[in-house]
Order: structure tokens, then C-alpha cells, then sequence
């Protein structure tokens, strides 16, 4: 937690001590297991919604909401809290950059999780095969042989969110979206070499910008391990070079088109570093006053954080 504050407040914005000046207080919560399911990390928020509640010397409404998978958390918590008729005291709902129509981690570095994991380090393969990566993910790869699909996951996910009326309905609800904002794609061509490997470990070893089409090749994989193991989907969209999906719709539309962020280029070395994203940080603000006590006590117990805020007082949560 101690990293996550030190971001929010020595970054080029002083966020906390700004929030202070204006009256409120930030409370940062904390998950045991950052990777652990949504739908569980989603009772501590609302653990910590009502602890807001509880403590705060006045009654102005809470501000929650989150950073990426955080705001997928918020957005549960809050809609299940309604469905339960338990008073979340919540004016708004702040998501920002949470991937609500599915994640994106390209194909080709995926299969790459899959591959390392066969020298026994399975780090990267542990975060996208997480029970929260999987339920974000639009397409997850299962094996390094296996076929680009919606996770068993994510479906019965999407389920549990339709089950609370996919959004919570009492406060408003607000989408920041970090990107260009005129629709114009990041300049990375479909089809075209990202990156290459270079080396004894991954000699031959590169990755594609994904393309459209039948057997899209997106990934070679070779080297020490084997190889080459040739990487390819069946009508992805251009998800690579595309401007973001507007976030407008919910996680359980019928034809959900993930949000998009990737970045492209050549290494300048010989050896060079292929990591699969992991999920993102969340956070939850709510509006109350006085939380000050409630938000060191929260973010001492886990190495995570969350954040719930209120007019008066903000709460955040990182995942």
C-alpha cells in the first residue's frame, strides 16, 4: 500500500494532499490476494463501504469507484449491495480505464506465457491464468496448442453481473478513459513485426500486430525450448493498432469489442523482454469526512489497495 500512496501523492499531481485541502479524505483498502476472483474482492469493498459509512461524522454521499479492474470491482459491489437493499450511501460511481467489455492481452503473448512456463518459471503464466485475468480477458488462451476463447470464467462472471442488473442504478455513474479521444488508431499496421527476439534463449522468436482473417499469424515462438510453434486466431478484429472501444456498454453485451492498449516497436539490445500484462490496479472513492483512521488501519492489511471516496472523503482501491 505504502507504494500505491506514495504514487497518488509524490506523482506530478500532489492527489492526496489536493484532496485534503478540499475537505476530503482518501481511503485506501487493501485486497489479500489482488488476483483472487472479483466477486470476492468485491466483499471487501463493501466491507469497506459500510465501514466508511459507519465512522463518517456526517452525511455526505460516497464517491466510489476504481482504476481498471478495481472499477469492475466497485461496479459489482455496488450493484450487488442494491440487489441486497443494503444502503451503499453512494452519489457516484467513477470508473476509469476498467475494461468493461473484456481486457485484451494479445494472443501472441499469451502463447508466450505458456512457452516459458515450460523452463518452470510460470510467473507470467500465474497472471493471466488468474481467476480475475480470466474473468477480464475478451479471449484467453488455455494451453500453447489451445484455441483463443471466452473463459468458462469470465461467462459465469458475466452471469453474476447480469444476476445484480449489470450496473448499480442509485448513483451516477461516470467513465474516464485514458486514450486519444479522436478516433484515430495508434499507427501500428495489423500484420506487421512488433518485436523480435534475439538471442540464444528465443532465437527466431517475434510477434505481430493482430489482423483479421483466417489463420491470422500474430506469434512464432522458438528457441531453447522448442520451436517453432506458429501462433495464429480466426477473425479478430485489428485489436492492436485500433483506437479504444467506446466503454458504454456492459461487460454481458452480446458482441462485446475489447478495449485496446498495445504498444509497438523494436529491441534496442540482443536480448529482449516478452511479458504479458498482469491486471491492473483497482480503487474505489467514496465521499465521506472523516476517514483518515479508517484509511491507514485498511491499508496496512495487504499489500493491495482500494479506494472508496465521498464528498467529503475518498476511498480507492488498486487491483
Amino acid at each position: 500500500m505504502d507504494w500505491l500512496y506514495a504514487w497518488l501523492e509524490n506523482g506530478r499531481y500532489p492527489f492526496i494532499s489536493q484532496l485534503r485541502a478540499r475537505g476530503r479524505t482518501l481511503v485506501l483498502v487493501g485486497f489479500d490476494e489482488r488476483s483472487e476472483s472479483i466477486l470476492t474482492n468485491a466483499e471487501t469493498l463493501t466491507a469497506a463501504i459500510l465501514r466508511t459509512s459507519a465512522e463518517q461524522l456526517d452525511d455526505a454521499r460516497l464517491m466510489v469507484g476504481g482504476f481498471s479492474m478495481g472499477g469492475i470491482v466497485a461496479r459489482y459491489a455496488l450493484a450487488k449491495m442494491e440487489t441486497q437493499r443494503i444502503d451503499h450511501r453512494t452519489g457516484v460511481y467513477v470508473s476509469f480505464d476498467s475494461p468493461h467489455r473484456g481486457g485484451w492481452v494479445p494472443i501472441g503473448l499469451q502463447a508466450f506465457a505458456h512457452y516459458l512456463a515450460k523452463t518452470g518459471d510460470d510467473t507470467y503464466l500465474q497472471q493471466i491464468s488468474s481467476a480475475a485475468s480470466q474473468q477480464m480477458l475478451w479471449r484467453y488462451l488455455d494451453a500453447l496448442d489451445g484455441t483463443p476463447a471466452e473463459s468458462p470464467l469470465r461467462t459465469r462472471f458475466k452471469e453474476q453481473l447480469q444476476k445484480v442488473g449489470s450496473w448499480p442504478q442509485i448513483p451516477r455513474l461516470i467513465g474516464v478513459s485514458s486514450g486519444r479521444g479522436d478516433g484515430v488508431g495508434n499507427g501500428v499496421e495489423a500484420g506487421k513485426e512488433t518485436l523480435s527476439c534475439a538471442g540464444p534463449l528465443f532465437e527466431g522468436t517475434r510477434f505481430l500486430a493482430q489482423s483479421q482473417g483466417k489463420k491470422a499469424q500474430v506469434a512464432v515462438l522458438n528457441g531453447v525450448l522448442g520451436g517453432p510453434h506458429t501462433i495464429t486466431t480466426d477473425s479478430f478484429p485489428e485489436l492492436d493498432g485500433a483506437p479504444a472501444a467506446p466503454s458504454n456498454r456492459s461487460a454481458s453485451s452480446p458482441t462485446p469489442s475489447p478495449r485496446s492498449a498495445r504498444r509497438s516497436g523494436q529491441p534496442t539490445g540482443r536480448r529482449a523482454s516478452c511479458r504479458p500484462s498482469a491486471p491492473s490496479p483497482s480503487v474505489t472513492w467514496t465521499s465521506t469526512t472523516t476517514c483518515a483512521s479508517t484509511s491507514t488501519s485498511c491499508a496496512r492489511r495487504s499489500s493491495s489497495s482500494t479506494t472508496t471516496c465521498s464528498p467529503p472523503t475518498t476511498t480507492r482501491t488498486p487491483s
